[in-house]
């Protein structure tokens, strides 16, 4: 009779499935070279400041994001167009999450749908935007830059700054390095116009602590680095405002060393909750920022869940 010992037979399984799991999602050379393709610079709408002449001294801006489940509530993603458009914005900021799978016919949609939005728009990137969110969360980046070149064919840019008579607006992707992101403040924050206040867009918080681990694939959706690592380069915002939230509308204060920023986030969160947008209004002096609630129809399903997140 052969004697099993147990534990070391428990330790050389766990052994053979880390192995087969780690060669299941080797990342091909082509798939890497491909990738750093994609990550080695910027492209020319990202590195030109855009100026933007309105005539006006107050500047009206909506914010939102995390909306993927408009996706499936049709009726609810027209209410929050039309509730939009009631605020007369001259700029409308989605701030990512607006694809769940990021497939091309989500895409398709959505685009469609944000024709029908006043005032110019902008994205910025969210996590399901630049990624295949499944195969992210388990680890697999063999068609990430598949992914990440979807998101630049249907937007144009991952980065922007622009400058109008009252502000100057800066975007960046959170979704990217700690090195490239810095790479870009380095790059353009000179063309900030010091006479007007600054504004930061992002999709992940730049001041929350929450970061993705290297040896935790789920976390992989997260923002890649500390908020330390970054808030130092950030000095030149006067306002730092960030779309993935999932819950009330907040507008407050955050302190990194002896620097003070004014925070707001817009995110929403599940099917079933209150939908808000975020008017703003800007001048040079000021900056005014509040939620508007969108009307749910009586007849909509939004209290009915679709998407398993």
């Amino acid at each position: 009779m052969i004697k099993v010992n147990f534990p070391y037979l428990l330790i050389l399984m766990l052994l053979v499935t880390a192995c087969s799991h780690s060669e299941k999602f080797v990342q091909s050379k082509e798939s890497r070279q491909k990738l750093d393709s994609l990550h080695s610079g910027f492209n020319k709408k990202e590195l030109t400041k855009e100026v933007i002449t309105l005539n006006k001294d107050t500047i009206t801006l909506v914010a939102f994001g995390h909306v993927y489940s408009l996706l499936h509530h049709e009726d609810v993603f027209d209410s929050m167009i039309d509730k939009i458009n009631e605020q007369n914005p001259d700029y409308v900021w989605i701030l990512g999450d607006i694809v769940f799978n990021n497939t091309e016919q989500e895409w398709s949609y959505l685009l469609n749908k944000y024709k029908g939005l006043q005032g110019k728009r902008f994205h910025a990137a969210g996590n399901h935007d630049m990624n295949f969110h499944y195969e992210r969360y388990y680890g697999i980046n063999e068609n990430q830059w598949v992914a990440e070149q979807r998101f630049l064919s249907h937007i144009g840019y991952r980065y922007i700054t622009l400058e109008d008579d009252v502000a100057n607006y800066m975007m960046i992707n959170m979704n990217d390095s700690l090195k490239r992101i810095k790479q870009y403040l380095n790059s353009m924050l000179p063309e900030l116009n010091p006479d007007k206040p600054a504004i930061l867009f992002t999709h992940h918080s730049v001041w929350h602590k929450s970061m993705s681990k290297a040896d935790d694939p789920t976390s992989w959706v997260q923002k890649s680095f500390q908020r330390d690592s970054i808030l130092a380069q950030l000095t030149d915002f006067d306002y730092l405002v960030h779309g993935d939230w999932g819950d009330k509308f907040f507008s407050g204060k955050s302190k990194y060393k002896s620097k003070k920023y004014n925070v707001i986030a817009v995110g929403n969160l599940n099917e079933g909750d209150d939908l808000y947008i975020t008017t703003f209004k800007i001048t040079k002096d000021s900056l005014w920022a509040y939620p508007v609630f969108v009307d749910i129809p009586d007849t909509t399903t939004w209290k009915t869940k679709v998407i398993d997140n």
